[in-house]
């Protein structure tokens, strides 16, 4: 037990160079962890939400369109129809839009900045909010989604579609003013089921006062809150409502669009496809891509597809967590090669002297070989430890200071391939930090060691 005995002698400058691997394993973890958490938790998002096919307009950037919904697709409904009558794989196609609207209770809220044109005439405040419009009777069995309170829309058709018409706006009878809000906005605006909110397409203009938001007001359409959800995909900070599609396309304009002198009608951004068997992604893909009456209006992304350029904006981030597990474990290297190289040179009588009694070098270069390795595995296991602690400590602080960040997203994971990638590079940080001062050791004579006593 050569080694321990040896890393006992200086215990001072042992704890040193384990406190300096600690670190470094530390920072490895973290940095790996925020990698893997982030990766797997997107993953796990698309796939919690169970669509098997994203069906976007053609041409468009499946990140782009998920995140700004900058291009429409005409015709949503008919295409949804034709997908799922020309393929028997086909399960449920949804078509979805989304558009932003605004959002009042007409209560009165004091909290409003700007909100009084003076101390007489306070007005209500009004939202910015993500409205989402769909058919419930042509969803699928699609998920990520949490019913809070109350309950999904009543009205599983979307009668104010009639045909394509819209007649007679928010005063027709099909008109259902059914509408779902996301718990971020419920919180915002103090509601629960059963009451009223006020949507227009426009904002408040900038001369508020009660006159002002009383033709607003009048100008809106008002809804009846069923139910309240928390979507995991959502970041903290979004506030949106879900309400039917027709109802979303006439207060957003999208129900009939001059577009360059053709007039384009049921405008949707995205559907989304559910197959009977998730393995069959990618024959559905390529019958819609190749065989599907009107497949030059559209792009198709499988799920893993769209993981996978999710993920592909992470490599930035992944190749500066690599850069600093690269540095880091050059420092280390340095470092616990520059100790025991200082400590082998203060031994070389004692080296010597095991070489004159027949100590061979190989055994002398264990013995080096086993030190630093020693010295890795303590500062290995300190540093997993803390670097668990850290990541756990780091994700509630981001989780706590940033809304942008889907409720469902988990910004740190530990898991075991991570803690074998860590002990891999401390292995290979011990027997690097041990080449130098072993081949130092293994080239002294043992006469010549002696005789500099």
């Amino acid at each position: 037990m050569y080694p321990l005995k040896n890393l006992r002698r200086r215990a001072a400058r042992t704890v040193l160079v384990v406190i300096g691997v600690t670190l470094a394993i530390t920072l490895t973890t973290i940095m790996f962890a925020i990698s893997e958490g982030i990766n797997s938790s997107t993953k796990e998002l698309i796939d919690e939400t169970r669509i098997d096919l994203f069906v976007y307009p053609k041409d468009s950037n499946p990140i782009l369109q998920e995140f700004s919904k900058y291009i429409d697709l005409a015709d949503g409904r008919d295409l949804a129809g034709k997908m799922l009558e020309g393929n028997p794989k086909i399960r449920a196609a949804s078509p979805w839009l989304v558009e932003g609207m605004y959002i009042s209770t007409g209560e009165l809220d004091v909290t409003y900045p700007g909100g009084f044109q003076d101390d007489s005439d306070p007005v209500p405040m009004v939202y910015s909010i993500t409205a989402k419009g769909y058919v419930p009777a042509m969803e699928g069995d699609f998920g990520g989604t949490e019913q809070v309170s109350g309950t999904a829309l009543p009205t599983k058709t979307d009668p104010f579609y009639a045909n394509g018409t819209y007649d007679s706006g928010a005063s027709s009878d099909n008109f259902t003013h059914e509408i779902l809000l996301n718990k971020n906005l419920a919180d915002r605006l103090e509601v629960s089921v059963g009451d009223t909110v006020y949507i227009h397409s426009v904002g408040l203009p900038i001369d508020v006062n009660n006159v002002t938001y009383t033709q607003w007001q009048e100008n809106a359409t008002w809804y009846k809150v069923h139910g309240i959800i928390l979507e995991l995909y959502e970041p903290r900070s979004i506030l949106s409502v879900t309400m039917h599609l027709s109802e979303l396309q006439y207060l957003s304009g999208k129900h009939k669009v001059n577009w360059f002198g053709t007039i384009r009608t049921d405008l949707v951004n995205e559907i989304y496809v559910d197959l009977h068997d998730p393995d069959d992604k990618a024959e559905v893909k390529r019958w819609l891509e190749e065989d599907f009456e009107d497949r030059n209006k559209i792009t198709v992304v499988t799920s893993d597809e769209l993981a996978a350029e999710f993920n592909s904006f992470l490599d930035i981030f992944k190749g500066f967590s690599n850069m600093i597990v690269i540095i880091t474990s050059c420092v280390v290297v340095l470092f616990i090669s520059t100790i025991m190289m200082i400590s082998v040179r203060e031994q070389g009588r004692e080296i010597g002297m095991m070489r004159a009694i027949g100590i061979s070098r190989t055994t002398i270069v264990k013995y080096i070989l086993a030190e630093s390795l020693i010295i890795c595995i303590l500062g290995f296991i300190f540093g997993v430890i803390f670097g668990f602690i850290g990541a756990n400590i780091l994700e509630d602080i981001i989780l706590n200071a940033e809304d942008e960040i889907p409720v469902g997203i988990e910004v740190t994971t530990v898991t075991t391939e991570l803690i074998l990638q860590v002990s891999a590079i401390t292995i290979f940080i011990g027997i690097l930090a041990s080449i130098i001062p072993a081949a130092w050791s293994a080239r002294l004579q043992p006469v010549e060691s002696i005789r500099k006593v």
